[in-house]
């Protein structure tokens, strides 16, 4: 039992890893740029957009980006968004 146990958990960390990489391909490939309004409103000098862009790491390369993303899926950057508002996160999202 506990050698089935195994090799399911090491099937599971590639498979976790391979569907990760599936959706932020789909999500990078996803047409429109999160800061294109700004480009077409000129009250906004383009500096902001660059300095947002920079800001959100949308001038970092992509594996960056995806190692940024998988670090913030993995709940590393969201498990104090519970502990600020008072409570559990669980609790939050329902």
């Amino acid at each position: 039992m506990s050698r089935y146990l195994l090799r399911r958990l090491l099937i599971l960390v590639p498979s976790l890893l391979g569907i990760s990489i599936v959706l932020f391909t789909a999500l990078a490939l996803a047409p429109g740029d999160p800061f294109g309004e700004l480009a077409t409103n000129p009250n906004v000098p383009p500096e902001v957009g660059a300095a947002l862009r920079a800001k959100f790491g949308l001038d970092d390369p992509v594996w960056l980006r995806y190692l940024h993303w998988l670090v913030a899926g993995a709940g590393v950057a969201d498990r104090a968004a519970g502990r600020r508002a008072g409570g559990d996160t669980a609790v939050l999202a329902f």
